[in-house]
């Protein structure tokens, strides 16, 4: 492994600065005077104060003011290429005239199809083996937990972001799956920001692998590495909730399902 450390030695004390453009500076040790006005000619000087109202003050305003605007516009058509197709308005009578059917539930009265649900809980608390039971259940179409019922139609897939493949792998054989076929297993072990669903271009890629795939049951296990590799702080709802609105795009891309 190599490990490239970028470090910006100091200057030794008694050195001076040299002339960027040619050669060495033109003055002397201790010959302030004349490092300030070839600084000042040359527009280099740092830390220097521009009085309010100059010539030189107003210019640095209008290309702070000029490049505000660009990012302002480019801010705004990033937005716009990204922006899904706006919805039709319906009117109420239209609406209730649709033929929605019945809520379905892939697990009766826990998770709706095309429904969200959160399991939080402490560590240690028993989530994966939760998860797993919800695997098997919605796999081989036994009652979760020995008492709810599912629909266990389509691909489960589960995305574990958290435990290492020989350790998955022993925990799925001890359940005793009898159609393994029916679910997907995704080692994103250290790979949370692959799952940027922030992302438009990435959502799409992830769906069209979802839907080649049939899966209708999404599990992300946990959801904490991914908001890590995303920045996110997970106490604010400002910037969690742009990647809760990816989730849902992914399920309309990649077909009705549900998301846990």
């Amino acid at each position: 492994m190599l490990v490239l450390l970028r470090h910006r030695r100091h200057r030794r004390r008694g050195t001076h600065p040299r002339n960027p453009a040619a050669g060495k500076a033109p003055w002397k040790p201790g010959d302030g005077l004349a490092k300030w006005e070839y600084l000042e000619a040359k527009g280099e000087q740092r830390g220097s104060v521009v009085l309010a109202g100059s010539d030189q003050f107003e210019r640095q305003v209008s290309l702070r003011q000029q490049q505000m605007r660009v990012n302002a516009e480019a801010a705004r058509r990033e937005r716009s290429e990204s922006r899904p197709e706006r919805p039709k308005l319906l009117t109420g009578s239209d609406f209730l005239a649709l033929e929605l059917g019945e809520t379905l539930w892939r697990v009766d009265g826990l998770l709706a199809e095309g429904g969200n649900a959160l399991l939080a809980a402490q560590a240690k608390a028993g989530k994966t083996t939760l998860r797993n039971n919800l695997i098997r259940a919605l796999a081989d179409g036994t009652p979760f937990l020995g008492r709810f019922k599912v629909n266990p139609a389509g691909v489960v897939a589960v995305c574990d972001l958290e435990m290492p493949d020989a350790p998955a792998q022993g925990w799925f054989r001890r359940l005793g799956i009898q159609h393994p076929e029916r679910f997907m297993y995704v080692p994103m072990l250290g790979r949370g920001a692959s799952l940027d669903l922030t992302d438009p271009d990435n959502v799409a890629e992830w769906a069209a692998d979802l839907k080649a795939a049939g899966v209708t049951t999404l599990v992300i296990d946990c959801l904490s590495p991914v908001l890590a590799a995303l920045g996110v702080d997970e106490d604010k709802p400002s910037q969690v909730r742009p990647l809760l609105e990816g989730i849902n795009a992914l399920k309309q891309q990649a077909g009705r399902g549900s998301a846990c």
